[in-house]
């Protein structure tokens, strides 16, 4: 007989300790004489899973392997009278096979492992049950089944209704995907009853989806506003905010909050480069002035992203390059002195007044020791002293 027992998240179920034997407190508990009192641990390391013997009795077979860590990986193993397999399979990618005819059979087997947590699929199954393939009608609804859904016809007016009941289900995966699910079905107008929810991605995935369906502005930039916020609430600073803004730009709706929190992405590293090219289609006066206010920046990595994303904003190079060559002429790491060089190169003439700080740079970078890789920086500084000279001569 085959058990099934799931630990939910990957990161979170190794963060604590999934141990496995015949002792009671076991997470896995194996009830057989030949493990009795053994106590063993399934843990990761790297991209391999391991077991270890605890404890056992100085009478069990295990007892000389106590304290030996076991490569187990995804094979079959034997503990006792018992084989154990890890398993470790995402459900979106289970989710997403459902879509696929020669993948179903195997996405459908694949969420019996996932037992009550496999939800998030029910969107994906009730579109399958209104397909043309017999096949994957049949195996979804046996798959819905044992969620307590069930249709004599595949009625394409239930399940519209039953992915709209979905709207306000309790869990955010269902809810995502059911408004992904109805605006493949082209019921777009349905996905306006999720612009009160509570989850800044489910607010993120209906405007994205309102937009590309309508491209009608409408009230869609006050709930992407409304998403910053509630990202912010629950400290979801992570890609998410910088993806709300990435599609308040790509509609041109440049509001209040956008360029501050573009500001407070590049600081905190999160999705920094994506950041620094949205302030660059940004494009304004303002998202110049804040890109140079980074040069200054205490972290590194945040005045190099600044440096870099400067170079597309050759509109405001009279502002841009003084910045840099005090970048050049006071930065401690040569990392970003690259960049800075870099974005210089690509101003062309208008950099002109910089090739004296460029200069200076690579006799800095001639004394560097061979580790730093000092022929690499000279050659940048050079490259861009080359086209600031070529610049000239071509106007001359």
């Amino acid at each position: 007989m085959d058990y099934v027992i799931y630990f939910g998240e990957l990161h979170k179920a190794y963060s604590g300790e999934i141990t496995i034997g015949g002792s009671p407190d076991c997470t896995v508990h194996l009830p057989c004489a030949d493990l009795d009192r053994v106590r063993a641990r399934i843990f990761a390391g790297s991209n391999h899973r391991f077991l270890e013997i605890l404890t056992a009795p100085e009478s069990n077979t295990l007892f000389p392997s106590i304290g030996q860590a076991r490569r187990v990986d995804f094979r079959p193993f034997e503990i006792g009278s018992f084989t154990v397999q890890v398993r470790e399979t995402r459900l979106d990618d289970v989710i997403n096979r459902l879509d696929t005819p020669d993948q179903c059979a195997a996405a459908v087997e694949d969420l019996k492992f996932f037992g009550g947590h496999a939800k998030p699929a029910i969107p994906r199954l009730l579109k399958n049950v209104m397909g043309q393939n017999a096949e994957m009608r049949q195996l979804s609804s046996e798959a819905l089944s044992r969620f307590n859904i069930s249709f004599e016809t595949s009625n394409r007016l239930q399940v519209v209704e039953c992915l709209r009941q979905l709207l306000f289900d309790s869990e955010v995966e269902v809810r995502m995907n059911a408004v992904s699910v109805l605006a493949e079905l082209g019921e777009v107008e349905s996905l306006r009853a999720c612009l009160a929810d509570t989850s800044p991605l489910v607010l993120l995935q209906v405007g994205r989806l309102l937009w590309k369906h309508t491209h009608a502005a409408g009230d869609i930039p006050s709930v992407l506003e409304d998403a910053l916020s509630k990202a912010r609430a629950k400290n979801q600073i992570h890609s998410l905010e910088v993806q709300i803004c990435s599609l308040l730009v790509e509609m041109n709706e440049i509001t209040p909050c956008l360029i501050p929190t573009l500001v407070a992405a590049m600081r905190n590293q999160q999705d920094s480069h994506a950041a620094g090219e949205l302030l660059v289609a940004i494009g304004t006066p303002a998202a110049a002035t804040v890109l140079i206010d980074l040069l200054k920046d205490s972290n590194s990595y945040t005045r190099r992203d600044a440096c870099g994303a400067l170079a597309g904003l050759p509109a405001y190079s009279n502002i841009i390059v003084p910045a840099l060559i005090r970048t050049i002429d006071t930065e401690g790491s040569n990392a970003v002195t690259l960049w800075a060089i870099k974005t210089l190169r690509r101003f062309g003439t208008n950099a002109r007044i910089a090739a004296a700080a460029v200069h200076r740079a690579r006799q800095r970078f001639t004394r560097l020791p061979s580790f730093e890789s000092p022929e690499f920086l000279v050659r940048e500084a050079d490259s861009c002293l080359a086209s600031i000279d070529q610049s000239r001569s071509k106007e001359q």
